[in-house]
């Protein structure tokens, strides 16, 4: 059955164990991580792939390993992302009822289950690259991924040297090429940006005296404390009421009419480019003599909306099998965004 996927293409900037001030590492890649993610992650317990663990306020949702595999040069990743539920089930509101008195249901969780959402990134390593691939939902958990390899390969991968001594806490000594080898102080890194169209954020950084007028729009997530204080202050300026508690994230737009300097623009590129992880985020700007034209930053990106032929497990699950060869079978086409 064909379906319609987004792609986003991010860089893979670094990926390995690192020496402090040095660019290169001094051992580890891309393939190779995802070679020992594959040899870890067989048989385990989908629980005993939680890897990391949000802190506090954190806008990243707990991710485990669903699924990895290789196809020729690509290789296939399917995370599933935790969402928010208690001892009572999952939280939900009747569209239906009336704001201020809105009804909350909670719908029940069978013992031992996860309740989430599955997410899915094809890796090139060829290209140092990956892309995420979205069918029906807005989010991409491409910042969740970025921990989650992280943290695999700071506390989970071969060249982790722990102390066996401490049966009480495992206790990491460093990192080294071999096992056995001494270990030696060093960063475990994965960190990744955007892929921008050739051009594109070019032209608007030549055109930034021209701009006039700003415009962002953004999802706050209300459990957030800076969010909630952002929307509080939404709501007192229009003079409207207190929503309902049921509320979890609100879409808000605005839109300043001021220029910007340079260093401003790129300041606003790299926030946004950071921590870029949904739909409904974007920065505009509208130039002198342009009366109607927008340029949005999402429309900089190496981004595309193409037919994939899959089969689904279920309905919130796309077969990984069935997903890296329609990926493989439309590499061409696909890769083309990178040129």
């Amino acid at each position: 059955m064909v379906e319609q996927a987004k792609i986003t293409f991010y860089k893979i900037s670094e990926c390995g164990y690192y020496r402090r001030g040095n660019a290169s590492p001094e051992f580890g890649s891309l393939s190779e991580m995802l070679r020992e993610l594959e040899a870890w992650g067989a048989d385990r317990p989908l629980v005993a792939t939680k890897v990391f663990e949000p802190a506090d306020g954190q806008d990243l949702h707990p991710a485990y390993l669903l699924d990895i595999r290789g196809a020729g040069d690509g290789w296939l990743v399917t995370t599933w992302n935790q969402t928010p539920a208690n001892e009572a089930g999952v939280a939900s509101v009747k569209g239906e009822s009336s704001v201020g008195s809105a009804q909350v249901v909670m719908n029940s969780i069978e013992a031992g289950s996860i309740p989430g959402f599955a997410t899915y990134f094809w890796f090139i390593p060829s290209k140092q690259c990956f892309a995420s691939i979205r069918f029906q939902h807005l989010w991409t958990g491409q910042k969740s991924l970025q921990c989650y390899v992280e943290s695999f390969m700071s506390h989970f991968a071969s060249h982790v040297i722990t102390n066996d001594d401490n049966d009480d806490e495992i206790e990491i000594l460093g990192y080294a090429m071999h096992p056995g080898d001494e270990p030696e102080s060093l960063s475990p890194r994965f960190r990744t940006s955007l892929v921008y169209k050739p051009g594109e954020t070019d032209l608007i950084r030549k055109s930034v005296d021209s701009i006039r007028k700003v415009i962002r729009k953004t999802t706050l997530t209300l459990a957030r404390e800076e969010d909630l204080t952002k929307w509080q202050s939404f709501l007192k300026w229009t003079n409207l009421r207190q929503q309902p508690e049921a509320l979890q994230k609100v879409r808000v737009q605005y839109e300043l009419s001021t220029g910007v300097t340079l260093p401003d623009l790129d300041a606003i590129i790299d926030e946004w480019n950071e921590e870029h992880d949904r739909q409904w985020d974007d920065y505009g700007f509208c130039f002198r003599g342009e009366s109607q034209k927008i340029r949005w930053l999402s429309h900089s990106l190496a981004r595309t909306e193409i037919g994939l032929d899959v089969a689904r497990d279920n309905d919130e699950v796309v077969n990984p099998a069935s997903l890296i060869d329609a990926l493989e079978n439309k590499r061409a086409a696909i890769l083309r965004l990178l040129d």
